[in-house]
């Protein structure tokens, strides 16, 4: 919680205002982690990674910044612990950064954990903010995320010449099938013809005369109802029989007077 990590900080003139900037950037160090850290030995090394980032992200001034990453990635890579304390970290950094330069030095480095190093309890944030706050780079980052995840777990830390080719945008995982998915293409069924389809139980054609052909012919037609009524509509022709009226002799008592 944002009080409890202000009050880990001996001295401040405002902890309630270090509390309430506990998830944004600052261009001093950190007193204590951001994520609770089994001992005070990653306590102190989740300090000393914030000075990387800050160092690489031109916030604090620091000599050599592609060995600060590789550094980075070394140790969250022998203590697992670490991974999402340093997204916390990174995104911490770029949240209501007032400088441009510094937030483009950010994506880098972000893309390079993302490459290297599988978030755990904080992928589901880390997914929030991304949506929030990535806007072009949401496709990549968050496909990177994801294959990240579901890889095998990195064993070696990235050469300079590697972390350079992420940084331009290569990537050691196969995005293709995800950022530019196949067009959907319609199955399409073709049924069988009816002389494949009679084969013996030996996979052996069997031998038919001409007139069974010919009844198995009569028999696919019956078979299919709209062949068939069609076919009973030619043979069953009604009959219709021709009604002549004859007339009708009336005797003469029903016969009415029209003269009376």
């Amino acid at each position: 919680q944002p009080e409890g990590w202000a009050r880990q900080k001996l001295v401040t003139l405002s902890r309630a205002k270090l509390a309430t900037g506990m998830l944004r950037w600052q261009s001093y160090n950190l007193h204590a982690s951001l994520t609770n850290l089994p001992g005070k030995a990653e306590n102190v090394v989740a300090k000393r990674l914030f000075k990387n980032i800050l160092g690489y992200m031109g916030d604090k001034s620091l000599p050599a910044t592609q060995i600060l990453i590789q550094d980075l990635v070394q140790q969250c890579l022998g203590i697992p612990c670490l991974i999402d304390e340093v997204y916390c970290q990174i995104m911490k950094q770029m949240t209501k950064n007032p400088y441009k330069a510094s937030v483009m030095k950010g994506w880098e480095i972000l893309t390079v954990c993302l490459e290297c190093l599988k978030p755990a309890a904080v992928h589901k944030y880390l997914q929030f903010w991304l949506r929030e706050n990535a806007g072009s780079y949401l496709e990549r980052l968050e496909t990177l995320m994801y294959q990240t995840i579901y890889s095998p777990d990195r064993k070696v830390i990235p050469s300079v010449e590697e972390v350079k080719g992420i940084i331009k945008g290569h990537s050691g995982k196969d995005l293709k099938f995800i950022t530019k998915p196949l067009p959907y293409v319609r199955p399409k069924y073709v049924p069988p013809n009816w002389r494949d389809v009679i084969e013996s139980e030996d996979g052996e054609e069997e031998i038919f005369s001409e007139g069974d052909l010919e009844e198995g012919k009569n028999m696919q037609i019956s078979e299919n109802p709209v062949l068939f009524n069609a076919n009973m509509k030619k043979e069953r022709t009604p009959n219709r029989r021709k009604i002549e009226w004859q007339p009708v002799e009336t005797p003469q008592k029903m016969m009415y007077d029209t003269k009376r």
